[in-house]
């Protein structure tokens, strides 16, 4: 009996801590810094640089070919995302007018051929 306690446990306490670890890595905060820019969420703006080098290869095209509003659906998740982000910012600052960039960008994109070709 005793025997299988102790196997219980030391097979337990590896797994509890694994999943601690796994659950607090899933669950941190985001990583923001104050800066002179205002609040800057880095990890979504490193993730946001690496949709618009997608985008600029044709991932939209790609995701058009997936699903029918596919093109419409990434455009519109770029630039809000890019929106949420540049609520954070000053107005004068230059990551500010980047995020506005990239919003009109997403919406010209949105609006053209390709975003309204496949409503009616």
């Amino acid at each position: 009996m005793k025997f299988f306690k102790f196997l219980l446990i030391t097979l337990f306490i590896p797994v509890f801590i694994v999943l601690i670890y796994i659950n607090y890595a899933l669950l941190h905060g985001a990583t923001c810094k104050e800066t002179e820019n205002g609040l800057e969420n880095t990890e979504v703006i490193y993730l946001l640089n690496h949709i618009k080098t997608k985008l600029d290869e044709g991932a939209a095209d790609e995701m058009q070919s997936i699903y029918p509003e596919g093109f419409v659906f990434l455009y519109s998740l770029y630039g809000l995302s890019w929106a949420s982000v540049g609520q954070t910012l000053k107005p004068n600052s230059q990551l500010h007018q980047k995020a506005i960039q990239e919003i009109e960008i997403a919406l010209a994109n949105i609006h053209s051929e390709n975003g309204k070709t496949p409503f009616s």
